[in-house]
């Protein structure tokens, strides 16, 4: 069994570490540690190493039934910056923006703990109330960032995949890839939410 080794929040613990990223912790990691993990569990790889970090952001918060009341309370033209996945509020709070914007907020916040260059994965995640079409407005914007920054999307996932029930919002994921990664996510996947490469 090889041993995969993953980071998602290098600046959880840094002192002064970006206020945005500390709460960084989430699921999207999942989806993309599970994916390229998979198909190795068979070979005698002795080490997978993934760098992916993750910035989720909230325009809304969610209710969760055993509250019955909304995590957090956010005006019309506020957003909530590093989200938990189960309503958990963010670290900071901000006026609400352009997608592009949005987009430079969680990059740059993701850039100052790993810095970004080469290829990479990309996944735009929503958390539950936010329309394919405007992740996609997000996905753009991220395209857009990256590229300004010589990194280059070779693979990608848009969508509601790791939702927060109601909440408005999207996250937004990057993996560092290499030609072994980029072969294990084009392995075939058969789950219920994914499917490629049948």
């Amino acid at each position: 069994m090889p041993e995969i080794v993953g980071c998602d929040a290098l600046g959880m613990d840094k002192p002064g570490g970006n206020p945005v990223a500390l709460n960084v912790c989430g699921l999207p990691v999942t989806v993309i540690v599970y994916v390229n993990a998979t198909p190795t569990i068979p070979v005698a790889s002795p080490l997978l190493m993934l760098w992916v970090l993750h910035v989720a952001l909230a325009l809304t918060a969610c209710t969760v039934p055993a509250a019955g009341k909304p995590g957090f309370e956010l005006g019309e033209d506020e957003i909530e910056l590093g989200v938990g996945i189960h309503g958990e509020p963010g670290r900071a709070r901000g006026q609400l923006v352009p997608a592009r914007d949005i987009a430079g907020i969680a990059l740059d916040a993701i850039h100052a703990d790993l810095p970004l260059s080469g290829d990479v994965l990309v996944m735009v995640n929503g958390m539950g109330g936010t329309p394919l079409i405007e992740l996609y407005v997000v996905f753009a914007a991220v395209s857009e960032w990256l590229s300004g920054h010589g990194v280059t999307i070779v693979r990608s996932l848009v969508g509601n995949y790791i939702t927060s029930l109601e909440m408005a919002g999207c996250s937004v994921t990057v993996c560092r890839l290499t030609p072994q990664l980029t072969e294990l996510w084009d392995a075939p996947v058969e789950t219920p939410a994914l499917r490629w490469g049948r």
